[in-house]
């Protein structure tokens, strides 16, 4: 008898399983899907702050790199984050608030999660007050989401002016901390597209010029504007002074001053020189309101 006789006859293979359902849909019209998905929501916001920190928009500098940026003047599904990212203490297993969860797409399927992680971080605004939450969130988030965040808001208070000589170190501290920090966040948001501030100045002396020691942390930010062309600021909405006067020509000389002066710092970070982002501050500084100039001394008076 032939050896090959005995040979075992190769089975016909069975059909591959049809994926039915909505992981059966083309690859594009479930993109289509994720993205009307994220759209309707309105977009996300989260709050990686501490207990107490109080994040409201008012205030709020607008900082857009391109005209069709998104509008958030709507009210965003918000969640705050107190804790450091990246502990986790799961003694009794996995325990997923479904109804209450953020966003309960991603948590379907390991597959539905890697493909809708991307309008996740497209579609959420991250909100921060603090640098070392920012310096936590940049080290657990990994690279690839990184680089799909579109929208950050800023909450920035200067340190002041020190109680005695023995905090002058601190007050340096606190500067270049800030200033370290923006310079990362430039290098790693490539994607981003709207960058709110909320500065609170604690100055004493406070002067409206770009060569402040408080405002340079945030001129950091101005390197993710300049890694490519840019459309400028699509719109910078006004900024409001804290500083209240009795007269109302003085309040209103104030509070325009602080919008000429919000719009040269978005100015300055989109990537305007010194000179052009201050054009609009020194004109009504020298020309409109300057009977005020020994009232407000915000700048230069020529004395």
């Amino acid at each position: 008898m032939s050896l090959f006789s005995r040979a075992r006859q190769s089975l016909p293979s069975s059909p591959k399983k049809k994926v039915r359902g909505f992981l059966g849909l083309p690859g594009e019209l479930r993109n289509k899907i994720y993205d009307c998905y994220f759209e309707d929501t309105g977009g996300l916001r989260v709050e990686i702050a501490a207990h107490g920190t109080h994040l409201g928009d008012t205030g709020l500098q607008k900082i857009a790199r391109c005209s069709n940026a998104s509008d958030t003047t709507h009210k965003q599904p918000t969640i705050r984050m107190p804790r450091r990212l990246g502990n986790y203490k799961r003694v009794d297993g996995p325990q997923t608030r479904w109804a209450t969860s953020l966003c309960a797409l991603i948590l379907v399927c390991r597959q539905v999660y890697q493909e809708s992680i991307l309008f996740l971080y497209r579609n959420t605004t991250f909100v921060f007050a603090a640098p070392r939450r920012i310096a936590n969130f940049l080290y657990v988030i990994p690279k690839r989401n990184l680089s799909n965040i579109t929208m950050l808001h800023l909450h920035y208070n200067s340190y002041g002016p020190p109680f005695s000589n023995a905090h002058v170190v601190w007050q340096e501290k606190h500067i270049k901390r800030w200033s370290s920090i923006c310079r990362t966040l430039s290098k790693s948001l490539a994607s981003l597209q709207e960058l709110h501030l909320k500065v609170d100045i604690n100055e004493t002396d406070f002067r409206m010029d770009l060569r402040q020691p408080w405002l340079q942390p945030l001129l950091q930010l101005r390197r993710m504007c300049n890694r490519r062309g840019d459309m400028g600021p699509s719109e910078l909405p006004s900024s409001s002074g804290a500083v209240i006067y009795d007269n109302p020509r003085l309040a209103e000389a104030s509070r325009n001053l602080h919008r000429l002066f919000g719009e040269a710092i978005s100015l300055a970070i989109l990537g305007a020189s010194e000179e052009v982002a201050m054009t609009g501050f020194n004109e009504a500084w020298n020309g409109k309101y300057e009977e005020w100039h020994h009232y407000l001394n915000y700048s230069d008076t020529g004395w």
